[in-house]
């Protein structure tokens, strides 16, 4: 996360009035050796504020991230977890649950690199939607699919 702090600290750009007073109070908390999350929590950070830090920490997270993409779409990267979840089904068992903190998609791109369905709690497709995705049942012709369901605690 350190990283994505300094990424913030130079990023972020606060306007004028509240979001710079309390864009100051978080720069101000990294300064005296917070991490992110410490430096984040129990301030009053305007709503405006909190959209350009989720926004430029998407933007943070996507350089990696469109890398990883474009190497398991060429096959390149094998991923350890890929091998995890192919042990995993090698049973009765067909939803695997992941827990994950992290931000990015990798569980994600294991379970499609392996050929299983993801689930992250939203709808399928490109602009997700959380409504109604709590009913979603894949199946694969008449058996129900082997899915990989990824929770993010961080609700990334």
């Amino acid at each position: 996360m350190g990283d994505l702090a300094v990424w913030l600290r130079d990023n972020v750009q606060a306007d004028d009035g509240p979001e710079v007073d309390a864009w100051t109070l978080v720069r101000t908390a990294l300064a005296a050796g917070d991490h992110l999350e410490a430096a984040l929590e129990n301030k009053p950070l305007p709503d405006s504020l909190v959209v350009k830090i989720v926004r430029s920490t998407w933007d943070f997270i996507a350089q990696g991230d469109y890398s990883l993409l474009k190497s398991a779409i060429k096959t390149e990267t094998i991923f350890p977890l890929r091998t995890l979840f192919t042990g995993l089904f090698r049973s009765t068992n067909r939803n695997i649950h992941v827990v994950t903190t992290n931000y990015d998609r990798v569980a994600e791109y294991a379970a499609d690199s392996g050929g299983y369905i993801h689930n992250t709690g939203f709808l399928p497709g490109y602009l997700r939607r959380a409504d109604g995705a709590e009913n979603l049942i894949f199946k694969q012709g008449a058996n129900l699919a082997r899915t990989v369901t990824v929770w993010k605690v961080h609700g990334s």
